[in-house]
């Protein structure tokens, strides 16, 4: 089981390694490619560790990868006679070797199948999936496979006159991680989406979160013990209790969310800027910040929940403030709008002094 643990670590270990390095270098020196197939091809060489999140992989016959090479949600495929340098990771896919890697290579959710020629130079690690490892292939650590959970007998638990049966207590920690990594992979998918569809309410809820983070913390956490305050009073009123407490869980429940990807969103940004991308990608920064933050709120004991507590009221109260991206915070103060001059007055002429005539201008002859 020790050997699960450190496997399952390597594989986590080597995607949060890998993947700030891959967002900050650009041209051949390292890629990020979203959506879509990467082939390493006959006589190319990258430079730099890759990331591919929703596509497969495929090294062909003499294509090098000189660094890791990690893979969320796709295959991946090493031909004989391609090489990677480092270490392959891949998380909820299959993986076939048929070429050469120097590190190890570990799946999460997947299996991992060895062709004759394969040649790996440390670990094969199946976490949740299979190792189909073929006569002649050479693999210079160990292979571990599976995720063993064993039940043993909990002696002086009882109910009902059944004896009760737990978990080995580190099988039950496995079962943790892979909840929180299966979390970790919805919630970026989620953002993903969430980024496409909505930029401009996004970019309205990054500015709150980054220019009133305490007023969005206090609507957040207010908001929560509102909702923890109605529920008792709501399933009292038996008829329509349930249905309007149902209703207030799925729009908070919304909002959370839709809060917590903005916030992952603004600190992938952040994080991005902080290694010299002078320009980060919406897409790259919500998937790195909230990888990030998830990963973080799954940690154990009272700092995960404290971290989730306030990240999510964080979140939750920039949502609620700007009413879902609809409206800046704080709104725009109404100008009003000033008079048109008034025209100017017209002078009125003056009016023509007559000239006397001549005959009166003359003086009376004496």
């Amino acid at each position: 089981m020790k050997r699960v643990l450190l496997a399952f670590l390597i594989a986590i270990l080597l995607s949060v390694a890998v993947v700030p390095p891959a967002f900050a270098q650009g041209g051949d020196e390292g890629r990020v490619i979203f959506g879509q197939d990467y082939t390493v091809e006959s006589g190319q060489e990258l430079e730099g560790d890759l990331v591919i999140f929703g596509g497969d992989l495929i090294v062909e016959t003499e294509g090098w990868i000189d660094g890791d090479a990690v893979v969320f949600g796709g295959e991946v495929l090493v031909e004989e006679g391609g090489v990677i340098e480092e270490d392959l990771a891949a998380i909820g896919g299959n993986v076939t070797i048929a070429g050469e890697v120097a590190g190890d290579v570990a799946s999460v959710g997947g299996s991992i199948r060895l062709r004759p020629t394969a040649e790996v130079g440390n670990d094969v690690v199946a976490i949740f999936g299979q190792v189909e490892r073929a006569e002649g292939a050479e693999v210079g650590g160990q292979v571990v496979e599976g995720a063993e959970l064993r039940f043993r007998p909990s002696y002086g638990f009882r109910w009902g006159g059944v004896r009760g049966w737990r978990i080995d207590p580190f099988a039950g920690f496995l079962f943790r991680a892979f909840r929180a990594l299966v979390t970790i992979v919805a919630l970026m998918a989620l953002g993903l989406l969430v980024v496409a569809l909505l930029p401009e309410q996004v970019k309205v809820v990054s500015a709150t979160v980054e220019g009133a983070p305490f007023p969005s913390i206090g609507v957040g956490f207010l908001t929560l013990f509102v909702f923890l305050l109605l529920t008792p009073i709501l399933f009292i009123v038996v008829c329509i209790g349930w249905v309007a407490w149902l209703l207030l869980f799925i729009a908070l429940a919304a909002a959370a969310i839709y809060g917590w990807i903005v916030l992952g969103s603004v600190v992938g940004e952040r994080l991005l800027q902080a290694v010299k991308v002078a320009e980060p990608e919406p897409l790259a920064s919500v998937l790195l910040g909230v990888f990030l933050i998830t990963l973080i709120s799954a940690v154990p004991l009272c700092i995960g929940f404290l971290f989730t507590l306030v990240a999510g009221s964080w979140g939750l109260g920039a949502v609620i403030l700007t009413r879902f991206g609809t409206t800046p915070y704080p709104p725009p103060v109404a100008t009003p709008e000033e008079a048109p001059p008034l025209p100017a007055a017209e002078e009125a002429p003056k009016p023509r002094r007559r000239r006397a005539k001549k005959d009166e201008e003359k003086p009376p002859e004496s």
